[in-house]
């Protein structure tokens, strides 16, 4: 009677649980996706105007790419980083970065120079590489694992990347699924919590109600 009433309480509770989570977590990763796919497209806004500004002699290229940098990553300190102050909100941990063809990072907020080429995830995939075939196909997103911004801490990232012929840049906009997945990731601990207090109390009943027939 115990595992009878267990299995028809806690059935319905985690299928409804799941599917809540499942349909917040694909939710969040839409809006993810749609964020840092808008926040290329305003900077390419940006580039392609700074670009006229070089084309017609208003600025050099040396300066208009510095102007670029510092406004879609931050200024450039004096160790070689870049404090993140771009407007757009892509999470806690979200930034824009930029590479060539080869994957040298021209412009990022921590490792600004290195060639990530070669460099591969947690799981094996050479996410540089992927990164460069989207923004070959004129436009695409990428899913990676990278180290969270002055941290060690890797965590699964999503990024969209386009190309910028004229300089040989790749743009990319990448944020962290965990940022924008917190209140999906808040809602199936309150389904985890939710069942734990009623599989006590659910326990708790079984238990007398089997000793009351039993009586």
């Amino acid at each position: 009677l115990l595992i009878f009433s267990f299995t028809l309480f806690i059935i319905p509770i985690l299928v409804i649980g799941l599917v809540s989570f499942l349909q917040a977590k694909d939710g969040m990763d839409g809006l993810g996706e749609t964020i840092i796919k808008n926040s290329v497209e305003s900077s390419m806004l940006l580039i392609e105007a700074t670009y006229a500004q070089v084309e017609a002699g208003q600025l050099t290229e040396e300066q208009a790419q510095e102007q670029i940098k510092a406004a879609l990553i931050g200024p450039l300190n004096a160790d070689g980083t870049r404090t993140i102050s771009y407007q757009a909100d892509l999470g806690e941990n979200g930034y824009l970065y930029i590479m060539d063809a080869e994957g040298t990072l021209l412009a990022h907020p921590s490792r600004e120079g290195d060639n990530l080429w070669d460099e591969q995830d947690p799981s094996g995939k050479y996410f540089i590489r992927e990164v460069k075939e989207m923004a070959d196909q004129g436009g695409g997103f990428a899913y990676y694992e990278f180290a969270l911004p002055q941290s060690d801490v890797i965590a699964p990232k999503l990024t969209y990347s386009v190309p910028f012929e004229e300089w040989g840049w790749i743009v990319v906009s990448g944020t962290y699924l965990l940022d924008f997945n917190a209140s999906a990731t808040t809602l199936l601990k309150s389904i985890i919590g939710v069942i734990a207090v009623f599989l006590i109390i659910g326990g708790v009943a079984a238990v007398l109600f089997s000793r009351h027939m039993a009586i």
